[in-house]
């Protein structure tokens, strides 16, 4: 089965419907590479929702694909594969503009 895959720069529990009134989140800490192997075998599609350019920028280079900034809101869809990926160590106000593959956590989301 292929998914849409979904990039976050955060989990917003609000993003997932109404009637989810109770339910369980699994968060596991994943490479890079892992994801990369991951998006090439289940994903129909890749959608960003990071607006953040120079991380968009890292995983386009790292992921051999155009993956395009947004400041849309992800509403949760049942065959979604959640990717959340995060800055090791962001500077609160200040947006970091030089980073690396080395400079992100990548978590899959399994909800």
């Amino acid at each position: 089965m292929r998914f849409r895959c979904v990039l976050l720069n955060a989990l917003p529990l609000n993003s997932f419907p109404d009637e989810f009134e109770e339910f369980s989140i699994v968060v596991r800490k994943i490479s890079i590479d892992y994801m990369k192997r991951y998006l090439e075998t289940y994903c129909h599609e890749v959608v960003s929702f990071i607006r953040h350019e120079a991380t968009v920028k890292v995983l386009s280079e790292v992921l051999e694909t155009e993956i395009k900034q947004s400041s849309e809101l992800y509403r949760y869809h049942s065959l979604d594969s959640i990717f959340v990926v995060t800055l090791r160590n962001p500077v609160r106000g200040q947006e970091k503009k030089d980073i690396k593959a080395e400079d992100l956590y990548i978590f899959r989301i399994i909800a």
